[in-house]
């Protein structure tokens, strides 16, 4: 049993035809707004000490969507021999929202001292625009020394060139 909709009510009655194509235009939008603004990640909680990116296309002049990001942490062997090299342990992979943004890089994993790397899957990014790029993907490595900040690693990002810097 579905719920029966007069249509003609619409169609003869210009005024709710046009009260109802604002409000559906009203919903979208602010729906739009909603999710470019919080990135589709506002059920997600964010704590205040954690590590952020944003990723901006300055070729295309946009905030670059859907870009894969995989966080990694140094971790040094257990057995403490000094010998001993590390190892990158991956945390988790997420992926830039509408607004270009991953308000936390590593869900389900708490911050602590230590090196980290984010890696970003550029040429694939690149590729969904239907463009070339030299680097297939980009690698920042950065300390983290007080787990009571927050760290915002951002980058502008072109086909051919990134930048990056210690973001707030």
């Amino acid at each position: 049993m579905g719920l029966d909709f007069n249509f003609n009510i619409v169609k003869d009655n210009p005024r709710i035809a046009l009260a109802c194509t604002a409000t559906i235009i009203v919903l979208f939008v602010g729906f739009t707004l909603l999710f470019s603004v919080v990135g589709g990640d506002g059920l997600l909680e964010v704590p205040p000490n954690n590590i952020s990116s944003h990723v901006l296309d300055i070729a295309n002049g946009k905030p670059a969507f859907a870009v894969n990001c995989t966080a990694y942490r140094w971790m040094k062997p257990e057995s403490g021999d000094k010998n001993e090299d590390g190892m990158w342990v991956e945390l988790a992979v997420t992926t830039t929202n509408g607004a270009g943004r991953i308000p936390l890089v590593h869900p389900g994993t708490n911050l602590s001292v230590g090196i980290y790397k984010l890696r970003f899957a550029t040429k694939q990014y690149f590729e969904q625009q239907n463009q070339q790029t030299f680097y297939p993907y980009i690698e920042v490595i950065f300390e983290v020394d007080d787990i009571r900040k927050h760290y915002h690693v951002p980058i502008t990002l072109s086909n051919f060139g990134y930048s990056t810097y210690k973001g707030q």
